[in-house]
Parts: C-alpha cells; structure tokens; sequence
C-alpha cells in the first residue's frame, strides 16, 4: 500500500524513478521466493510499472542528449507494447500520469528537431501533442500546403501510433505485366492506423506525385496520380484540387484520358542528400515512375 500511495503522490519524473526503484528494493526483501497467487500479482504490477518508468526515462535521455532517431524509436516501442494483446497493454492507475510525461517529452522534441522545423510547431497551453500536429496538418492543408500537410500527418502516424513505414495503397485496377518488379512491396492491412488517416497519407502523396509528374510534362503519370488520390476520403485530402488538376489536362491532352490508368506507387519520400537518421520521412520532389505503358 506504501508503494502505491508513492505513486498515487508522483508527478515529476524525478519521483517516479525514486518511487520504481524504492519499489524493486521493497520487491526483492518482501516478495523473494513468495509463491501465493495475490504476491505474484503485486510483484508483476510493480515491476510493469518499473519498466514502464524506465522507458520514460530513457526518452527523456534522449531528449536531453537529443538524439532524435532514439525519441522516435523508443516512442514506437512503447506504444507497441501498450497495443491490445502484448502483455504490456495491462493498465495501471498511474498510465494517465506517464502519459502526460511523455507527451512533454514529444512536444519538446517536435519543437526543437532540426528535420521537423518545416512543421513550423508551435505549442498552445494545455494541447496534447496529437492535438498540435492534427492542428497543424488541417493549418498547411488549408493553406494548400500539401508537403507540409503530408509531412505533419506522417509526423502524427510516427508519434501517436508508432508507424513509421506506410505501405503504398493498393491499386485500383491490378497492374499490367510489364516484366518489370514492383518496386514497393504489397502493403498490409493489419497497420494500426485509423482508415481516415491511411487514407489522408495515400491520398497527399498521390496528388503530390501528380503535380509533380506534371510539372515535369509526364502527364500519363500524372493523371493516373490524381485518380489515385480521388479514390481516397481522408478529411484532408484535397480532392478539388486533384479534380482541377484532372480536368485540366482533359481538356489539354483528352486522349490520355482513356489510356492512362491509377498510378499504383506514390513516391517513398528520399532526402536529396545523405541525412542522420530519425525516424522522420520527409515528402520531397523527387518524381517517382508511373504507369509504363506506352
């Protein structure tokens, strides 16, 4: 009852690592060797909320030594063991107040993180980080900033639900065989994203794709992009745009109209330039292939 009074009075950090390690000195002279049921209850409560400090400390070690790649990774690792199902998903009274700790942690890494600054991250009082990336992806989307609107909702996959590699949408007709390797493996389902969210990464990385083969003179590739991201209905993709952008090479080239399909691969964002890793993917504008067909 002491150790869970001492953790029902934790607030900081500090305290919750002097009351974890308090309690592994009172688990090993009370509970050594106990064999009853209701002991080995106590024992594994404690000791999962021990490592769940350590994990939150180790973050903020990483924080302070601002070693990104580690914030993001240790991140991805503690929301996948909380996930239903891994054996770390059992609640406890204190997750709320962990929580709140380590949504501090991501919020100072967000602002201070050389590769997320083009996020332009800016923290209101009392905003949990979802609420601040979500904010800032309907502020770029809004601005018909579609980069930034891509790179800001990758950022709220990679922190809110540990993903960090979005397959690419299936294709709405099957490809042709053109003898070549799809270059992109086929992508799964068992993603823990929402639908809505899947959708809004797929849909903002084929219209950029569009605009970018476009801009290019690759209209094949082009408008099978737009027709990509039409077919999705994530709230932030721009589907009056991609329709603009489809009806206006309608009326410039109306015979690629009939021939080009969906495009089936949207571009794997790739820094121009050898970068440390962090766990971040960046949109860029580096034009992917499309529909080969001639």
């Amino acid at each position: 009852q002491k150790l869970s009074d001492a953790y029902d009075a934790a607030n900081t950090l500090p305290e919750f690592v002097k009351t974890s390690d308090n309690a592994d000195r009172i688990i090993g002279m009370s509970f050594e060797g106990s064999q009853t049921t209701e002991d080995r209850k106590v024992v594994f409560r404690f000791r999962k909320m021990g490592e769940r400090v350590r994990a939150l400390y180790s973050l903020n070690i990483a924080l302070e030594t601002r070693n990104w790649g580690q914030i993001w990774d240790q991140n991805k690792q503690m929301l996948s063991r909380k996930r239903p199902g891994n054996e770390d998903s059992m609640p406890l009274p204190w997750d709320a107040k962990l929580d709140r700790l380590r949504q501090g942690v991501l919020l100072n890494a967000l602002v201070q993180c050389d590769e997320t600054k083009p996020l332009m991250i800016k923290v209101k009082p009392d905003e949990r980080v979802d609420q601040v990336l979500l904010r800032h992806a309907n502020e770029a989307a809004a601005a018909k900033d579609y980069p930034r609107t891509l790179m800001t909702l990758r950022t709220y996959a990679l922190i809110v639900y540990g993903v960090d590699e979005v397959p690419p949408p299936r294709p709405l007709l099957p490809p042709v065989n053109t003898g070549f390797r799809n270059p992109r493996p086929t992508p799964t389902r068992n993603s823990p994203l929402p639908a809505n969210l899947r959708d809004d990464l797929d849909g903002l990385a084929a219209l950029i794709q569009g605009m970018n083969a476009e801009a290019a003179g690759d209209l094949e590739t082009a408008v099978g992009s737009y027709r990509q991201a039409l077919a999705q209905t994530g709230p932030h993709v721009p589907i009056k745009t991609a329709s603009e952008r489809l009806a206006a090479i309608a009326t410039a080239r109306p015979d690629l109209m009939a021939t080009a399909g969906p495009a089936t691969v949207p571009p794997a964002p790739t820094p121009a330039t050898p970068q440390p890793r962090t766990g971040l993917r960046q949109p860029t504008t580096r034009r992917a292939v499309g529909n080969p067909n001639p």
